[in-house]
């Protein structure tokens, strides 16, 4: 199989530089590498044209969020697409190659998650779990499931042609789970592997506290209004709200919680012109897979935990 991998970044040259010399390490070297730059400012694009000649550098004039992988999805060649951030790393050497070897086994993956480690304690982090099983029970097991980690992440190439894209309208945030909505929807099936690990470096460079508060909470309104039916619709905003609220508060960001509702109602009548609520079929394949969904009181202490982690990362 030919592999492309397409990497995301802004203003971040130094971890850049360090991913792509990583590449070197590879069992399997990849056959093409896309870099999106959006927009950066410190040089990034510069360096990596001048020092890399082997990548495909494309410069974005405009930082288009995490919307900017689909310019380099759309340009990418492989059989299967790698999608990571610039600060996420394969711990070891067989990565790329026992990616391939899992698509090659398992004809009816479609989309491939992988196990995500912390860059300090090489553990899972709390706050990169979203898939509907207990973390820790099912962070060194192999599933189906219903989320799609977007920066550390493999696709057949062949998805996008038939579900389209990221939403560039989300910006960053559930990008992820508006995507993984339309491809099980089309009958695709989305995997998470422990077999394959990252190491996420969470760098905090040009990282704002706001960020996480407002476009999670807007963008769960919009993820409603696209892909759900009218009542789980309902049901999943008010839900999610109350979360998101819980989060803000313990963050002290009210301010950027109630602008984001604010926004998140004000959009949905441009949100309606991408409504295709999933079917029945797909209602009843995700409450398969969610079948062993943790209960509420873990989702409460996972929810604090996550809220720590984030906390201690990115919150100065």
């Amino acid at each position: 199989m030919k592999i492309s991998i397409v990497i995301l970044t802004c203003n971040r040259k130094d971890s850049m530089v360090s991913l792509l010399k990583s590449f070197e390490q590879q069992n399997k070297i990849p056959d093409e590498i896309i870099v999106v730059d959006n927009d950066s400012n410190d040089g990034t694009s510069e360096y990596l044209k001048t020092h890399f000649d082997n990548i495909n550098l494309v410069r974005l004039t405009k930082n288009k969020g995490v919307s900017g992988r689909n310019e380099g999805i759309k340009r990418a060649s492989g059989d299967i697409i790698i999608t990571l951030d610039d600060d996420v790393f394969f711990s070891d050497s067989s990565s790329i190659a026992t990616i391939e070897k899992i698509f090659s086994k398992k004809k009816n993956i479609s989309v491939l998650n992988f196990r995500i480690l912390d860059g300090a304690t090489k553990e899972i982090i709390a706050f990169n779990w979203f898939h509907p099983y207990r973390m820790e029970d099912y962070a060194n097991k192999s599933f189906i499931t219903d989320y799609i980690s977007e920066g550390a992440v493999a696709f057949k190439r062949e998805v996008f042609n038939i579900v389209g894209y990221y939403p560039e309208e989300f910006f960053i945030s559930h990008e992820g789970p508006d995507l993984a909505y339309r491809l099980m929807d089309a009958g695709f099936e989305i995997y998470y592997s422990s077999d394959v690990s990252v190491i996420h470096k969470c760098s905090t460079e040009h990282r704002v506290s706001w960020r996480n508060t407002y476009y999670d909470t807007r963008n769960q309104i919009w993820l409603a209004v696209r892909n759900l039916p009218f009542c789980k619709a309902i049901l999943h905003v008010f839900y999610r709200l109350l979360t998101t609220f819980l989060f803000a508060l313990r963050r002290k960001q009210l301010k950027w919680y109630f602008k984001a509702v604010f926004n998140g109602f004000k959009g949905i009548k441009d949100e309606l012109r991408y409504r295709k609520p999933i079917s029945k079929e797909t209602i009843r394949k995700i409450r398969k897979i969610r079948k062993n969904n943790p209960g509420f009181i873990y989702k409460i202490s996972s929810f604090i935990r996550r809220t720590n982690s984030i906390n201690k990362k990115f919150v100065n």
